[in-house]
Protein backbone atom coordinates (compact mmCIF):
# COMPACT_ATOMS: atom_id res chain seq x y z
CA UNK A 1 0.00 0.00 0.00
CA UNK A 2 1.45 3.29 -0.70
CA UNK A 3 2.32 6.12 1.47
CA UNK A 4 -0.11 8.32 0.38
CA UNK A 5 -3.30 5.54 0.46
CA UNK A 6 -2.08 4.43 4.45
CA UNK A 7 -2.15 7.87 5.42
CA UNK A 8 -5.69 8.76 3.47
CA UNK A 9 -6.48 5.63 5.36
CA UNK A 10 -5.36 6.21 8.66
CA UNK A 11 -7.22 9.62 8.32
CA UNK A 12 -10.29 8.23 7.36
CA UNK A 13 -10.54 5.98 10.70
CA UNK A 14 -9.34 8.70 12.64
CA UNK A 15 -12.19 10.98 11.77
CA UNK A 16 -14.62 8.18 12.14
CA UNK A 17 -13.86 7.16 15.21
CA UNK A 18 -13.33 11.11 16.28
CA UNK A 19 -17.02 11.17 15.04
CA UNK A 20 -17.95 7.68 17.69
CA UNK A 21 -16.03 9.57 20.32
CA UNK A 22 -18.02 12.73 20.23
CA UNK A 23 -21.36 11.39 20.05
CA UNK A 24 -21.47 9.08 23.34
CA UNK A 25 -19.42 6.43 21.77
CA UNK A 26 -16.83 4.80 24.05
CA UNK A 27 -13.65 6.33 25.34
CA UNK A 28 -10.55 6.20 22.67
CA UNK A 29 -8.29 3.79 22.96
CA UNK A 30 -4.89 4.94 24.23
CA UNK A 31 -2.51 7.07 21.57
CA UNK A 32 0.83 5.79 20.92
CA UNK A 33 2.92 5.23 24.32
CA UNK A 34 -0.02 4.73 26.46
CA UNK A 35 -1.49 8.60 27.35
CA UNK A 36 -5.04 8.50 27.16
CA UNK A 37 -6.75 11.69 25.98
CA UNK A 38 -7.63 13.95 28.70
CA UNK A 39 -11.32 13.46 30.21
CA UNK A 40 -13.32 16.76 30.53
CA UNK A 41 -13.91 17.93 33.90
CA UNK A 42 -15.88 16.73 36.45
CA UNK A 43 -19.77 18.37 37.05
CA UNK A 44 -19.35 20.89 39.94
CA UNK A 45 -19.95 20.06 43.03
CA UNK A 46 -23.75 20.40 43.61
CA UNK A 47 -25.01 23.00 46.22
CA UNK A 48 -26.15 21.45 49.11
CA UNK A 49 -28.98 23.32 50.71
CA UNK A 50 -29.01 23.48 54.98
CA UNK A 51 -32.17 21.85 56.03
CA UNK A 52 -35.43 24.21 56.68
CA UNK A 53 -35.99 25.59 59.97
CA UNK A 54 -38.54 23.17 61.34
CA UNK A 55 -42.09 24.89 61.38
CA UNK A 56 -43.48 26.58 63.86
CA UNK A 57 -46.51 25.28 65.62
CA UNK A 58 -49.36 26.14 63.75
CA UNK A 59 -52.65 26.20 65.23
CA UNK A 60 -54.75 23.69 64.65
CA UNK A 61 -57.61 24.13 62.41
CA UNK A 62 -60.84 25.70 63.20
CA UNK A 63 -63.23 23.26 64.38
CA UNK A 64 -66.05 26.03 64.14
CA UNK A 65 -64.56 26.13 60.22
CA UNK A 66 -64.11 22.41 59.47
CA UNK A 67 -66.87 20.97 60.97
CA UNK A 68 -69.21 19.63 58.76
CA UNK A 69 -72.59 20.22 61.19
CA UNK A 70 -70.92 23.78 62.98
CA UNK A 71 -69.58 24.88 59.65
CA UNK A 72 -72.98 25.40 58.25
CA UNK A 73 -74.46 27.50 61.74
CA UNK A 74 -73.14 30.73 60.97
CA UNK A 75 -71.61 31.30 63.90
CA UNK A 76 -70.11 34.68 65.46
CA UNK A 77 -66.91 35.27 66.31
CA UNK A 78 -67.44 35.83 69.97
CA UNK A 79 -69.40 31.74 69.04
CA UNK A 80 -66.81 30.58 66.87
CA UNK A 81 -63.73 31.46 69.65
CA UNK A 82 -65.79 29.70 72.64
CA UNK A 83 -66.41 26.35 70.12
CA UNK A 84 -62.67 26.49 69.17
CA UNK A 85 -61.64 26.68 72.94
CA UNK A 86 -63.57 23.70 73.55
CA UNK A 87 -62.85 21.65 71.22
CA UNK A 88 -59.11 22.31 71.20
CA UNK A 89 -59.17 21.29 74.77
CA UNK A 90 -60.55 18.03 74.13
CA UNK A 91 -58.44 17.15 71.47
CA UNK A 92 -55.67 17.55 74.46
CA UNK A 93 -57.75 15.42 76.25
CA UNK A 94 -57.93 12.89 73.39
CA UNK A 95 -54.14 13.32 72.79
CA UNK A 96 -53.67 11.97 76.34
CA UNK A 97 -55.46 9.01 76.50
CA UNK A 98 -53.24 5.45 75.87
CA UNK A 99 -53.71 4.09 73.42
CA UNK A 100 -53.49 0.22 75.18
CA UNK A 101 -56.21 1.68 77.60
CA UNK A 102 -58.78 -1.05 77.28
CA UNK A 103 -61.27 1.83 77.98
CA UNK A 104 -60.09 3.43 74.84
CA UNK A 105 -63.78 3.72 72.72
CA UNK A 106 -65.80 4.42 75.66
CA UNK A 107 -63.55 7.22 77.02
CA UNK A 108 -63.68 8.90 73.57
CA UNK A 109 -67.14 8.34 73.28
CA UNK A 110 -67.36 10.05 77.04
CA UNK A 111 -65.07 12.88 75.50
CA UNK A 112 -66.93 13.50 72.37
CA UNK A 113 -70.16 13.77 74.12
CA UNK A 114 -69.07 16.05 76.41
CA UNK A 115 -67.50 18.56 73.97
CA UNK A 116 -70.71 18.46 71.94
CA UNK A 117 -72.51 19.75 75.13
CA UNK A 118 -70.21 22.61 75.47
CA UNK A 119 -70.20 23.49 72.14
CA UNK A 120 -74.11 23.20 72.33
CA UNK A 121 -74.09 25.61 74.93
CA UNK A 122 -71.86 28.30 73.20
CA UNK A 123 -75.02 27.95 70.59
CA UNK A 124 -78.38 30.17 70.45
CA UNK A 125 -81.45 28.79 70.98
CA UNK A 126 -82.54 28.68 67.18
CA UNK A 127 -78.77 27.29 66.42
CA UNK A 128 -79.52 24.06 68.59
CA UNK A 129 -82.29 22.65 67.32
CA UNK A 130 -79.66 22.51 63.83
CA UNK A 131 -76.79 21.40 65.60
CA UNK A 132 -78.80 18.35 67.08
CA UNK A 133 -79.65 17.41 64.07
CA UNK A 134 -77.13 17.85 62.41
CA UNK A 135 -75.09 15.64 64.81
CA UNK A 136 -77.65 13.05 64.45
CA UNK A 137 -77.09 13.18 60.71
CA UNK A 138 -72.93 12.57 61.20
CA UNK A 139 -73.75 9.42 63.69
CA UNK A 140 -75.75 7.67 60.85
CA UNK A 141 -73.51 8.55 58.49
CA UNK A 142 -70.50 7.19 60.06
CA UNK A 143 -72.34 3.95 60.91
CA UNK A 144 -72.77 4.17 57.04
CA UNK A 145 -69.18 4.63 56.37
CA UNK A 146 -67.92 1.98 59.22
CA UNK A 147 -70.01 -0.82 57.93
CA UNK A 148 -68.83 -0.10 54.04
CA UNK A 149 -65.25 -0.17 55.36
CA UNK A 150 -66.23 -3.34 57.08
CA UNK A 151 -67.78 -5.04 54.04
CA UNK A 152 -64.73 -3.59 51.65
CA UNK A 153 -62.10 -5.63 54.36
CA UNK A 154 -64.09 -8.62 53.76
CA UNK A 155 -63.96 -8.30 50.01
CA UNK A 156 -60.56 -7.24 50.58
CA UNK A 157 -60.08 -10.55 51.91
CA UNK A 158 -61.45 -12.45 49.69
CA UNK A 159 -59.54 -10.93 46.90
CA UNK A 160 -56.43 -12.31 48.11
CA UNK A 161 -52.80 -11.24 46.61
CA UNK A 162 -54.80 -10.57 43.11
CA UNK A 163 -54.28 -7.45 42.60
CA UNK A 164 -56.74 -6.91 39.49
CA UNK A 165 -59.52 -7.80 41.97
CA UNK A 166 -58.16 -5.96 44.70
CA UNK A 167 -58.24 -2.46 42.41
CA UNK A 168 -61.96 -3.30 41.92
CA UNK A 169 -62.84 -3.37 45.28
CA UNK A 170 -60.97 -0.45 46.34
CA UNK A 171 -62.36 1.48 43.40
CA UNK A 172 -66.17 0.34 44.21
CA UNK A 173 -65.25 1.51 47.78
CA UNK A 174 -63.95 5.16 46.48
CA UNK A 175 -67.70 5.62 44.44
CA UNK A 176 -69.82 3.88 47.19
CA UNK A 177 -67.62 6.30 49.76
CA UNK A 178 -68.32 9.66 47.24
CA UNK A 179 -71.94 8.84 47.17
CA UNK A 180 -72.43 8.48 50.72
CA UNK A 181 -70.20 11.75 51.57
CA UNK A 182 -72.75 13.25 48.64
CA UNK A 183 -75.83 12.11 50.38
CA UNK A 184 -74.14 13.54 53.75
CA UNK A 185 -73.88 16.63 52.24
CA UNK A 186 -77.30 17.09 50.66
CA UNK A 187 -78.96 16.05 53.96
CA UNK A 188 -77.26 18.36 56.34
CA UNK A 189 -77.62 21.25 53.25
CA UNK A 190 -81.40 20.21 53.74
CA UNK A 191 -81.37 20.08 57.90
CA UNK A 192 -78.77 22.71 58.77
CA UNK A 193 -78.31 24.90 55.62
CA UNK A 194 -75.61 24.92 53.69
CA UNK A 195 -71.98 25.95 54.05
CA UNK A 196 -71.45 29.85 53.96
Amino acid sequence: MSRSLRNFVLGAVAAGLGLAWGCGGSTPPPRSGGARPTQPPPPPPRKVEPPAPPPEESKPASFAKTDPVVARLGLSAEQAGKVDAVAAGYAKQLDALSREDPQLGAKEKALGAEREAKVREALTPEQQPKYDAGRKLAAENAEKVFKLQQETMGEMAAAGKELDKRRVVRDGYQAKRKALDAEFEKALDEAVGKKP
